[in-house]
């Protein structure tokens, strides 16, 4: 409960900041989120320095990869939202679908050879700890905007007596 509550704190205050801040500061708060996430690993595996570098090196390489994909992934989004707003008659999509499942896949490709790639590092048990950590981390996160995002929304609504 503890962590929850300060990683709340944490990414409150650093969201509040960054609506504040220019685009450059904003990927601040993206480094100082990714800050944050490894040092909960960090605590949650208690890896001796040498491991800590090996998990971490190869965690770096899976996230640039990863992020990359979902880059990809979102400019086909785009594309296809492009698409679906057209006036066109002869619309297709069968690429473009295409190419977002397969970019999906890729990326669980990505994921999934980075876990094969730490059974010679950390145990079942410390792999196991990452994906629940990683699971909770986001879905704690998800949960915190979209609280913020309906607080937002009811301060802004006027009430109707």
């Amino acid at each position: 409960m503890f962590r929850i509550i300060t990683i709340s704190i944490l990414v409150f205050i650093s969201i509040t900041n960054a609506q504040n801040r220019p685009e450059s500061h904003r990927r601040d708060f993206g480094q100082k989120f990714d800050q944050l996430e490894n040092i909960k690993l960090l605590e949650i595996l208690n890896l001796d320095e040498e491991t800590s570098i090996k998990f971490f090196t190869r965690r770096n390489k899976m996230k640039n990869k990863t992020n990359q994909l979902m880059k990809d992934h979102y400019d086909v989004v785009s594309n296809i939202e492009q698409l679906l707003n057209k006036d066109d008659e002869k619309k297709d999509y069968t690429k473009l679908v295409e190419k977002s499942l397969t970019l999906d896949k890729e990326i669980s490709k990505v994921r999934g050879e980075f876990f094969d790639s730490l059974n010679d590092i950390l145990s079942e048990e410390q792999i196991a700890k990452i994906i629940v950590f990683e699971f909770k981390f986001k879905r704690d996160l998800r949960d915190m905007l979209l609280e913020r995002g309906r607080r937002k929304f009811n301060d802004n609504t006027p009430s109707i007596e």
